[in-house]
């Protein structure tokens, strides 16, 4: 059986979500996310070839007080992590977000490996033995 791609992927785990969602181009999805009063956020998930990148309409250009508003954005930036304000070309304010691939498949291996093993438990009743026998493990390393 074929590896599958991070972008076919995503758009398997897309198709199998309760998430509205759209394809943009071939390695690019914009997904809705509800939020109170109907409103909502579109938010862009974009393949690359190291990092699935995330970007987020947050507000337009302030009229009044932009380089408060700026200084804030600045500031926040210093306290967060994996996501960051940023300007487009017309001072609209967008939330980008990275993740390496690498994070992504180590975190989903690490699911998958954790559900063979709580399945291979479950089916010897607890058999720590024969549960790594059946997963081609050492006991120990179950």
């Amino acid at each position: 059986m074929a590896e599958l791609t991070p972008v076919e992927i995503l758009a398997d785990y897309l198709q199998r979500s309760e998430l509205t969602h759209d394809t943009v181009d071939a390695s690019t999805f914009v997904i809705e996310l509800a939020g109170t009063k109907k409103q909502k956020t579109n938010v862009s998930l974009s393949v690359g070839t190291h990092a699935l990148t995330l970007n987020a309409f947050v507000a337009r250009h302030p009229d009044e007080n932009a380089g408060a508003v700026n200084a804030w954005l600045l500031e926040r930036n210093r306290r967060m992590y994996g996501v960051a304000f940023a300007l487009d070309h017309l001072g609209d304010i967008y939330l980008i977000g990275r993740v390496p691939l690498k994070d992504l498949v180590r975190e989903a291996t690490d699911v998958i490996e954790r559900l063979c093993i709580e399945a291979a438990l479950e089916l010897t009743n607890d058999n720590r033995a024969s549960a790594a026998d059946m997963l081609g493990l050492s006991r120990q390393s179950l």
